[in-house]
């Protein structure tokens, strides 16, 4: 889809970021690699959803259970603390930590029905939404990349996966509500710091950027103005899958319960370095004052913390829900002052729950399907009749394919998604559209009714025929997908461009690979005059020893000598170096100097041509 560099275009197996894709035998492998591990999973969790191995489980209640699991997570945590590699506030370790424990606790009150602690898991979907804020707003304001292949990698972290399940399964985008929900505060982050760019380093301007999008948000969330509907009503309310009573009530009320959190944490990441400066200053007090600041800041936040657990959190669930959009940051940044006291508790974190934490949005998503079933309904079977057993295999199977989705999202991100080349981007997107339509588009022909059987079996075997012809035309037109007698191997040395002189009557010429735009006509080959060249050899030179690097003349006379072919053992001319034919003869390469190359090379090349013809 897009041309370029192919080598390591092959995604690495670790997670790390591939290299952008190429339309060579390699990125086609790679690409081909990825999509098929991810389309396996994809299978898999359509296979549990519609087509399970044994009836899907309903859901049990057990506090027990849940409790239970929490403390075990956290034992095993403790064992896993690491040094971090920063002793910043919120450095991202600490974060993806934070993430972690979270997620776990919300995924078992999930998979255990844990009605208990409804109100803990509002707290920590308003968390996930304040880190939104925090994260972008600080990439903005130190990165100053508006770029808009900067908007497109974040736009395919949130939503590439979610965009798979909902075509395998069938699904709305309104059921997997996280990632609209990122998806809008971070377009909303990216708006605020966009706009105005210039005023974002000026003392009022970013604050009066914030305070404008803050009424904003108070008349279209907290009035009865009507503003919500006239911003939103194209999502429609008719009644869908994820949204009974309509997409904009469910809409609604999924922005309307953390609708100030994003720009509570733009605040906190403005205010970052004073917050920070008054962690590091109490960290360096003597003793006894450190002790009585860190003592009585502690004591302030456990008090903070007990009066909004007493008056809000205890509240049932629809109350609740009234005031968590402005009273759950207060547990937050209790959260963060009792997290961030003290400096060691800053310089270690849990390896353990940091990788938990990586993978929140695959976990989030896949849970609907391969952890839990019937979007996240009733519970996936692989041991029937042992629930503990099965709970622990069927646990294991799915946070390991929430890891892998999480590497394979990332690894095409880099494939499709490349840094500072917005024009690929688009093209590789634009192509990606198209095979994505193209097999939509199939699917549909052989999924309808109204076609006979032999219909059926005519499109099936037109299709596998344009698509098999297709992909044939493709391979045999990559870089290296099949045999050139007239390609010639490379090899690397100093000096102009050589010529290679055969024997019989007839010299083989080996062209320099000239740059584009290069000012130094015929001669100006890929590094310029006294550079590494790269020159080629005819097919009858293919196994020839040759010299990786021969020194250039004047290189040569500081040197005091001439780096001869390996194994020679004498000393050869200057301009000349030694090649070994596959019959063990030996002939010379004449190499001429770089300044006589412009005339020499073409007299010799007219000289030889007259010789063949």
């Amino acid at each position: 889809m897009a041309g370029g560099d192919d080598k390591g275009a092959i995604a690495l197996f670790g997670g790390g970021r591939s290299k952008p894709l190429s339309l060579s035998l390699a990125g086609v492998y790679a690409l081909s690699r990825e999509f098929s591990r991810l389309g396996a999973i994809m299978l898999f969790s359509f296979v549990c959803e519609h087509y399970p191995f044994f009836p899907h489980a309903a859901k049990s209640h057990d506090m027990d259970m849940f409790w239970s699991l929490t403390a075990a997570l956290f034992i095993a945590a403790a064992f896993t603390m690491r040094r971090s590699k920063s002793t910043d506030l919120l450095h991202r370790e600490q974060t993806e930590e934070w993430k972690g424990w979270m997620q776990f606790m919300f995924l078992l009150y999930h998979y255990l029905h844990a009605g208990e602690v409804y109100n803990a898991i509002r707290v920590m979907i308003t968390c996930y939404v304040w880190m939104t804020g925090f994260g972008n707003f600080s990439f903005f304001y130190i990165k100053d990349d508006f770029s808009a292949v900067r908007v497109l990698q974040m736009l395919w972290r949130l939503n590439f996966l979610v965009g798979l399940l909902m075509l395998v399964h069938g699904n709305t985008y309104i059921l997997y509500y996280i990632c609209p929900l990122h998806t809008f505060y971070f377009l909303m982050t990216y708006v605020v710091m966009r706009v105005g760019r210039g005023l974002n380093r000026t003392k009022w301007g970013i604050r009066a950027k914030i305070m404008a999008v803050a009424a904003i948000i108070f008349l279209v969330w907290d009035t009865r103005l009507g503003l919500f509907d006239v911003l939103f009503g194209w999502v429609g309310a008719t009644p869908k899958m994820g949204g009974t009573a309509g997409t904009l009530y469910e809409w609604y009320f999924r922005t309307s319960l953390d609708h100030y959190s994003t720009i509570l944490g733009m605040v906190f990441a403005l205010n970052y370095p004073v917050t920070k400066a008054f962690f590091d200053s109490s960290g360096a007090l003597p003793a006894p004052q450190k002790a009585a600041v860190i003592g009585v800041g502690n004591a302030g936040a456990l008090g903070v913390l007990a009066f909004w657990f007493v008056e809000y959190y205890t509240l049932p669930k629809v109350p609740y829900n009234a005031t968590n959009a402005y009273m759950a940051p207060v547990a937050l940044l209790c959260y963060i002052f009792l997290r961030n006291a003290l400096p060691v508790m800053r310089s270690y974190h849990s390896e353990l729950l940091h990788d938990i934490g990586k993978t929140t949005l695959e976990t989030y998503l896949l849970q609907h399907h391969l952890w839990l079933t019937s979007n996240a309904k009733t519970l996936l079977v692989l041991v029937p009749g042992m629930p503990k057993l099965n709970f622990l295999l069927v646990s294991c199977v799915y946070y390991g394919c929430a890891k892998e989705c999480y590497r394979l999202t990332m690894s095409l991100r880099g494939m499709f998604l490349p840094d500072g080349d917005v024009r690929r981007c688009v093209r590789n997107l634009i192509g990606l559209a198209a095979v994505v339509g193209a097999a939509l588009g199939a699917g549909a022909v052989l999924t309808m009714n109204y076609l006979s059987r032999a219909e059926h079996l005519i499109a099936v075997l037109a299709i596998g025929l344009v698509v098999g012809f297709g992909t044939l035309l493709v391979l045999d037109r990559l870089p290296g997908a099949r045999h050139r007698p007239e390609r010639h191997r490379r090899i690397r040395a100093h000096g102009a461009a050589p010529r290679l002189r055969g024997t019989g009557g007839c010299a083989h010429r080996a062209r320099p690979q000239r740059r584009r735009g290069s000012p130094h006509g015929a001669a100006g080959v890929l590094h310029g005059y006294g550079a590494g060249r790269d020159l080629e050899l005819p097919n009858e030179h293919r196994h020839a020893r040759v010299p990786r690097r021969v020194q250039h003349e004047p290189e040569r006379r500081r040197n005091g000598g001439v780096e001869g072919a390996r194994g020679a053992g004498r000393r050869m001319r200057d301009d000349r170096v030694a090649v070994e034919s596959p019959r063990g003869r030996r002939r010379r390469l004449r190499l001429p100097h770089a300044e006589q190359m412009g005339g020499y090379a073409a007299r010799q090349e007219r000289d030889e041509d007259r010789r063949c013809g």
